[in-house]
């Protein structure tokens, strides 16, 4: 029992202390793998889930179901690396979040910058059973867990990108977390090649 206590511990020290440095992170610093000693371009590290982190991950998603609203803030560096330079917007957020009896989740977010000019959607899809959580097909796990606990959870997916002759390293990670019993936060860090890109933190109420 002190053994996994400790693991969840871990766990959470982990998540709080990546997600709450991330908007405040400096362009093109490096990236969770390569913080973690490992090159950009390796495979995520996908394990299977405790019974507890599945009955934590289960309610959180049941508990997100809904209709929500907020602002949100985005970083984005553009430029040449040698001037690169931050660009940050405040924009509008309406999301749904959507939890199925067979473990699907989806959240969908509408997002509309300050002065209304543009707007993005952005979709999370997440499957969880009893053993797994991935964004495809549950029988093979595609993320890396940072952290899980009763309030939120922070996950690592990756992708590499073939280009003519090299492969581009593409790495987001994304946190979920529930603030009150009617608010929560979306975070998610995007980094290429080992460098971070862009971020953004969604604050949302329920509707």
């Amino acid at each position: 029992m002190p053994k996994i206590r400790l693991m969840i511990a871990l766990s959470i020290l982990a998540v709080f202390f990546f997600a709450r440095t991330s908007l405040a992170a400096e362009c093109l610093s490096p990236s969770y793998t390569v913080l973690q000693g490992k090159n950009y371009l390796d495979d995520v590290s996908p394990r299977e889930l405790t019974a507890w982190e599945y009955e934590s991950l289960k309610q959180l998603f049941q508990w997100m179901d809904g209709d929500w609203v907020g602002e949100g803030r985005t970083m984005k560096c553009t430029g040449p690396e040698d001037r690169i330079q931050k660009e940050t917007e405040i924009c509008s957020v309406s999301s749904r979040a959507k939890y199925r009896s067979h473990g699907q989740f989806t959240l969908e977010n509408h997002i509309r910058n300050q002065e209304g000019r543009t707007t993005t959607d952005q979709t999370y899809d997440f499957y969880l059973n009893e053993r797994r959580l991935a964004t495809s097909d549950v029988s093979v796990s595609d993320l890396e867990i940072v952290g899980i606990s009763a309030t939120e959870v922070t996950i690592v997916k990756k992708a590499r990108i073939r280009g003519a002759d090299l492969y581009t390293g593409h790495e987001w990670v994304v946190g979920l977390r529930k603030v009150t019993d009617t608010s929560m936060e979306i975070e998610n860090v995007f980094s290429v090649n080992g460098r971070l890109t862009s971020t953004s933190i969604l604050r949302l109420e329920r509707q």
